[in-house]
């Protein structure tokens, strides 16, 4: 028989809670996608500009849509992928990153309907195949898509919150990050250089995001700046 005292050493010590994701991690990679996202669009409407000039800029304009529709959906997995890595658990951001996660997976699902349709229409004719109800569909993936795009612009105020240190200050307001000036700056940069200046300019919901993203940074004091 083991001894009473050696009882306990043999029970399996509880597993460690898991830890919630930085907050400097979880901005860096929401910036991360909004420039890669306004990268993709920044080639999306070079390609269309050309398709214009082209002796067929109606074939064009579906090879355009394919190859930026792909080009989104190679970045959107990417990024669901990272999401579902990352944890936030502290109330009242608990969802955030759950609620980022299902508009990506339904634009993901958007784009996935759009390249099979102009895939469709690229293809030879097929017999059975509605072709009038498809080219239907196109306009309504395109409202639906920038009713998505309209959202997620409003959930940067949901990632940028996830930023925001709880504790008042001596006026009983929150105005500090839980991120420091340098990590701060760092993300401003990276929003500079890849929107320029089409921040505050380009009203379209990337540049959109990208905007209210810096502003709402630049309000706030940060984790190592004096507290009032």
């Amino acid at each position: 028989m083991l001894p009473i005292l050696l009882i306990p050493a043999l029970v399996a010590a509880p597993a460690p809670k898991p830890q919630d994701t930085p907050p400097f991690d979880i901005a860096s990679e929401y910036v991360r996608e909004i420039c890669l996202l306004w990268e993709i669009q920044g080639k999306a409407d070079q390609e269309l500009a050309e398709d214009k000039g082209s002796a067929n800029p109606g074939s064009g304009g579906l090879m355009t849509t394919i190859r930026n529709s792909t080009r989104v959906s190679l970045a959107l997995r990417t990024d669901i992928a990272t999401l579902k890595k990352m944890r936030l658990t502290k109330e009242p951001h608990k969802e955030t990153l759950g609620i980022l996660v299902g508009l990506y997976e339904q634009k993901l699902r958007l784009h996935s309907d759009l390249i099979d349709i102009t895939t469709t229409f690229l293809s030879d004719q097929k017999p059975g195949v509605d072709y009038g109800k498809l080219a239907a569909r196109l306009p309504q993936l395109t409202v639906m898509l920038d009713d998505v795009d309209h959202t997620l612009y409003q959930v940067t105020v949901l990632m940028f919150g996830a930023l925001i240190d709880m504790k008042a200050d001596s006026l009983n307001r929150c105005n500090h990050l839980l991120i420091t000036k340098s990590e701060r700056d760092s993300l401003v940069e990276t929003l500079d250089g890849y929107f320029g200046a089409a921040l505050g300019v380009d009203k379209r919901y990337l540049a959109s995001s990208a905007w209210l993203m810096k502003k709402k940074l630049l309000e706030f004091k940060c984790s190592d700046e004096p507290w009032d």
